[in-house]
């Protein structure tokens, strides 16, 4: 039991590891996207100044929202939705703190709409890369034109309601099944 627990501490702390890095570099790129990829000595400053504040209140919001206890492999759309509200609840609460603590001064605000919009791409982008590394299908089933993109018997599905869209899905996640979908035949 106590070595099961300690996988689960670890892999928990890997998934903060790795959004710590990702939200780094959102903060990092937003700043160089911002100033055409040019920072000087005053914007790098303000990268310090504010980046120890800016990982605290993520990685609380983000863990408020239950991003961590959620399995990566299983990224779902709710899981979407949910990353979604985590990264504008931080992102407000950002704005917020900097608001009352110095009213802007030499922070430049469009940073907080492209730190938000990094943010939500590399961290929603690493739970699907991750999603898709551990899917059962090859890389030809992503990219048909690296092989044969039709393997299988052809199979056409009776009924295109939810039970056919589940069926669809099932046959789609599961290439070990050996069928092909080609289409829905419905009565409507």
């Amino acid at each position: 039991m106590k070595l099961f627990k300690k996988s689960i501490d670890t892999v928990f702390f890997i998934k903060i590891a790795i959004d710590l890095f990702l939200i780094v570099l959102a903060y990092f790129f937003s700043y160089l996207v911002r100033f055409e990829f040019s920072l000087s000595r005053p914007d790098i400053l303000s990268i310090r100044n504010t980046l120890p504040f800016l990982i605290v209140i993520k990685l609380v919001v983000y863990y408020y929202f239950r991003l961590y206890r959620s399995i990566w492999r299983y990224f779902s759309i709710l899981d979407i939705i949910n990353l979604a509200k985590a990264v504008f609840v931080a992102n407000l609460s950002i704005i917020l703190a900097i608001f009352i603590y110095n009213r802007f001064e030499g922070y430049p605000r469009s940073i907080f709409l492209l730190d938000g919009m990094l943010s939500f791409l590399f961290l929603g982008g690493a739970r699907l890369l991750i999603r898709i590394h551990y899917s059962s299908k090859s890389p030809k089933d992503y990219f048909p034109f690296l092989g044969k993109p039709f393997q299988g018997k052809p199979l056409l599905i009776i009924g295109a309601g939810q039970a056919g869209e589940k069926v669809i899905r099932e046959i789609n996640d599961n290439p070990k099944i050996g069928f092909y979908p080609m289409g829905f035949l419905d009565a409507e």
